[in-house]
């Protein structure tokens, strides 16, 4: 099997290890701005990148993910959700949005895309694909 590429950037593979996120500015349940380094959150993560706030499909998968946050919280996981709109867009969103309001995880800028273009997810549209991690305690 070759290298797999999305708009010839290589994307990360399962088994390679995931990026240092770094610090990223994000918007807590409470609806608290907030900053995350998602590197050194412990145990297990999982992290979906979708294209942009204010869409009108990415809530119904936002809220599906925050559907299933008791059992992600039973095994000891971490959810977030990551576009590149920056944090004040996310809180616009969410106080917005009557479903977005309830959510039971952050909602984490990506801004300028810094993260999904280490991961090699970003379209010529220059936005995430829709995309989701699962990182165990090691990664």
């Amino acid at each position: 099997m070759g290298i797999m590429t999305v708009d010839k950037q290589p994307m990360i593979m399962v088994g390679e290890k995931f990026p240092e996120t770094g610090s990223l500015n994000c918007v807590k349940p409470d609806l608290q701005i907030d900053v995350v380094n998602i590197s050194e959150v412990e145990g297990w993560k999982v992290i979906y990148f979708y294209p942009k706030d204010f869409t009108f499909v990415c809530p119904t998968e936002i809220v599906d993910f925050d559907n299933l946050m008791s059992d992600f919280c039973g095994l000891n996981a971490t959810v977030f959700g990551i576009s590149p709109d920056n944090e004040y867009c996310k809180l616009a969103w969410r106080n917005d949005h009557k479903l977005l309001k309830k959510i039971n995880h952050s909602s984490v800028a990506d801004s300028g895309n810094v993260l999904a273009n280490k991961l090699g997810i970003v379209s010529k549209e220059n936005v995430p694909y829709r995309v989701t991690y699962i990182l165990d305690e090691t990664n």
